[in-house]
């Protein structure tokens, strides 16, 4: 791949990270299947260039990192809160009583 493709994929991912993190807390489908492996390429890819060709894509992987932590975050808070919820007695799990 080339710089130029390179950089297009990662703003393309920064993209659909920031547009699942939407969905989530809008509480729909956040809609990132397959995205790790888009995120491998892309990544290999860009450290295969030469030096300063990757000095130059730096931010843009750094901006994909924290966008990616921050969504991890999201999920993790989501998930608590729903194995709360799951847990909390409210005499409806069962049926109601």
């Amino acid at each position: 791949m080339q710089r130029d493709q390179i950089e297009l994929e990662l703003r393309t991912l920064i993209e659909e990270v920031s547009a699942g993190h939407e969905r989530l807390l809008a509480g729909e489908d956040f809609g990132m299947q397959g995205i790790s492996q888009r995120i491998d390429t892309a990544c290999k890819a860009a450290l295969a260039l030469e030096n300063e060709e990757v000095v130059t894509l730096q931010p843009i992987m750094m901006d994909l990192r924290n966008r990616l932590q921050e969504f991890s975050e999201l999920m993790h808070t989501a998930m608590k809160k729903a194995d709360s919820a799951a847990d909390a007695p409210d005499g409806d799990a069962d049926g109601g009583e």
